[in-house]
Order: structure tokens, then C-alpha cells, then sequence
């Protein structure tokens, strides 16, 4: 009875709220999220543990709950001939998780066409590297009872993109944290912070990075297969603000 009070709980807050929201897939290369379990859930969970390095994405306190080494690879075509790739890997030690990861989106452009539709020759590829270093340190307690209280993390970017022979480098931070609730113990409350840092620029024009601000709450009942619903409200500076559920 009391699980299924939560998650009535859960369900009823998502259908009231999220007519009050625009859902948004944002375009920007940056802001995709590579987690293959919170893609699975609508790209929600930023209140959920992850056991995979790529939860460092969605909030790079997730990796608290790696309990090994762990690799993880995805890799997708977005659109047309978009290629994008998301490799990282999370190490445990004592004093936390560290983790690392590599992104790289391949536009594959072809020939570049000017105003009339002529061929340009002897241009440069399009594509964005990106270089990341995430840390996370769990919250934990063993005596006289073992409790998770969850975590924080954080990440830095390192970010170059191409655009035919105009190259753009840039440096960001993601930060966030998860807790989980010890009075209510199948539910935790997540927060990230993402891609704050410097501009884009290509020659004199600049663009911000798709900066992000995410709260969520997240279910996690290990006891019947593992369920996990997560519902998470997300603000862009940039863009319209969007809910995700799953």
C-alpha cells in the first residue's frame, strides 16, 4: 500500500504539471543526453543513481552509484549524416568516483555549397570533439545502520567544434547533487547544474553553450524488478523550458 501511494503520488504530479510545460528536444549537440537507461526513460532520472559512466551526462552526481569499473560506449546517427559517438569510463576509489569521456559528432557535410548552389572546394570538415572529467563523491553512512544519503558531483569540458575551416573552443562546468530521503526511503531528489562556461565563437559571432537547469524526483523500488520512475523539470537559458517523465 504504501508503494503504490508514491508512485500514485509521482503519476498525479507529472499529469498535472506537465500541460503547464512546452516539451523541448533541444538541436544543440551539447545538451543530448548518451545515457542508454535515461534515454529508455524519456531522458529523465536526474534524481536516480546510475550504475553506467554516461549518467555523469545527466547529472554528474549520478555516478555514485558505480560500484565498479565500468565502460560504456554509444553510439547513434542523429539525423541524415550526423554521426554521434559518447565513450566513458568511472573508476571507484576511496575518496569517490572519477570518471572520463569522450564525445565526438561527425556532420559529415559533404561538399559545402555557396549562394547559387556552386561547389566550394578546399574546406575543412565539420564536426565537435568534446573532452570530459567528472568526479563524484557519495554520501554515505555504516554505523550503527548503513544509509545512502546519495551524493554530489562534477564535471569539466573541454570543447572544440569545427565548422568547415572556422574552429571554436570553449571550456564548461556541469555540477550537481542527489539525495535520497531516509524517512521515505524509495525516494530521492536530484539537481544539475550544466554547461556553464565560456562562449562559442566563430570569427566575431558568439553562442552560449545550452546552459541547463534541471530539478527531478525519482521512485527506486530494487525489490520488485528493479522499478524506477523519475519525473524532472528542465530550465534553459536559451530555449523553452520542457518536463520530462519515465
Amino acid at each position: 500500500m504504501y508503494i503504490k501511494k508514491i508512485l500514485a503520488l509521482i503519476l498525479v504530479l507529472a499529469f498535472v504539471l506537465l500541460p503547464f510545460q512546452n516539451v523541448y528536444a533541444t538541436g544543440k549537440v551539447f545538451a543530448l543526453n548518451p545515457d542508454p537507461v535515461s534515454s529508455g526513460m524519456g531522458d529523465s532520472g536526474v534524481a536516480l543513481m546510475s550504475s553506467y559512466a554516461t549518467g555523469a551526462a545527466l547529472n554528474p552526481a549520478s555516478t555514485v552509484g558505480v560500484y565498479r569499473t565500468v565502460a560504456t560506449l554509444a553510439v547513434s546517427n542523429i539525423t541524415g549524416n550526423i554521426q554521434y559517438d559518447y565513450a566513458s569510463v568511472a573508476f571507484l576509489f576511496l575518496l569517490g568516483v572519477f570518471g572520463a569521456s569522450i564525445m565526438y559528432v561527425d556532420y559529415d557535410t559533404g561538399d559545402y555549397l555557396d549562394n547559387i548552389g556552386g561547389t566550394i572546394n578546399n574546406l575543412g570538415p565539420s564536426y565537435d570533439i568534446s573532452a570530459i572529467l567528472n568526479y563524484s563523491l557519495p554520501l554515505k553512512r555504516f554505523l550503527p545502520t548503513f544509509i545512502d544519503y546519495g551524493g554530489f558531483g562534477a564535471s569539466l569540458k573541454f570543447i572544440r567544434s569545427s565548422l568547415a575551416d572556422y574552429i571554436s573552443e570553449a571550456v564548461a562546468f556541469d555540477f550537481g547533487g542527489l539525495v535520497t530521503i531516509p524517512t521515505l526511503k524509495y525516494l530521492s531528489l536530484g539537481f544539475a547544474i550544466k554547461n556553464i562556461g565560456t562562449y562559442q565563437k566563430y570569427v566575431k559571432e558568439q553562442f552560449n553553450l545550452p546552459q541547463t537547469l534541471t530539478f527531478g524526483l525519482g521512485f527506486t523500488y530494487e525489490d520488485f524488478y528493479n522499478v524506477k520512475v523519475a519525473l524532472d523539470f528542465n530550465s534553459m537559458k536559451d530555449y523553452e523550458d520542457y518536463t520530462c517523465i519515465g
